[in-house]
């Protein structure tokens, strides 16, 4: 769930909204190794909106990314020699993004955008208990411009007609994971967000053109939380992520609650 506390204006300070907005998010996230070091991963999400006004229509899919992942070089703890896997990938259009019924429904983009990135990790011995150190950057490129109608998750409202192409975006942190014994372990994630503007022009109710392009935006969160395995197959992960700096984004606490089970 995603609770808003407000919006992170240019200058970076933070403006309350009066009304906010929440949100559900539900992520499923499936991993399928087709060989020792090859996966194919992809994450569906079902969104649910809300705020004092109204709230999302019903349930909606957003938008769907697949990823291929290949593991170059295994991680090997004696030597500390760190894994390295690339990732490419599509996010497909799924989610509605154009002549909404409510502005809440919007839960995509309309593009397909290229999916691109590295990670890697290692585990290391501290104070006789394993510490997991995960690092990873992807980029997503937008492949195509969308047409847009009306109610949009662009921005526009009632009478609007255009075009919006959305600027590359993407992320990169560390995640940090310390097991006090087989079955407790705490983690922490350090996330950096960023985003370049959405170029759109279009005719509003009134026929009047414009032409903008958004700003940029960036934000940064922290997410501790904490993890308990029954067994090296299930397990479960309570935490919270919050935003902690930022421009032209929301600022919001994320409480999270994942199960992990492996078949």
């Amino acid at each position: 769930m995603t609770i808003s506390r407000g919006a992170y204006q240019p200058d970076g300070n933070v403006k309350n909204n009066k009304h906010r907005t929440d949100n559900f998010i539900n992520f499923t996230l499936i991993k399928y190794a087709v060989t020792d070091h090859f996966s194919v991963q992809s994450t569906p999400q079902i969104r649910y909106a809300w705020n004092g006004h109204t709230t999302s229509s019903s349930l909606h899919f957003a938008d769907l990314p697949v990823e291929l992942q290949y593991r170059w070089i295994d991680q090997d703890n004696a030597s500390y020699r760190p894994s390295l896997t690339t990732i490419l990938g599509m996010t497909f259009p799924t989610g509605n993004y154009s002549n909404l019924g409510r502005a809440l429904d919007g839960a995509g983009n309309g593009t397909y955008a290229l999916r691109f990135g590295l990670q890697s990790q290692a585990a290391y011995n501290v104070f006789n208990h394993a510490l997991r150190v995960r690092v990873w950057g992807v980029g997503r490129q937008p492949l195509n411009s969308v047409n847009i109608k009306n109610i949009s998750n662009y921005g526009t409202s009632l009478g609007y007609k255009g075009n919006a192409r959305p600027g590359l975006f993407g992320n990169t942190g560390f995640s940090l994971e310390y097991g006090f014994t087989k079955e407790w372990l705490l983690s922490f994630d350090f996330v950096y967000d960023w985003a370049k503007g959405t170029r759109m022009k279009g005719t509003d109710k009134n026929a009047v053109y414009n032409r903008r392009v958004t700003g940029a935006s960036h934000d940064i969160q922290l997410a501790p939380a904490v993890e308990y395995n029954w067994s090296p197959k299930i397990g479960i992960i309570v935490g919270t992520a919050l935003t902690v700096n930022g421009h032209n984004t929301n600022d919001f606490v994320q409480p999270q609650f994942a199960v992990m089970m492996l078949f």
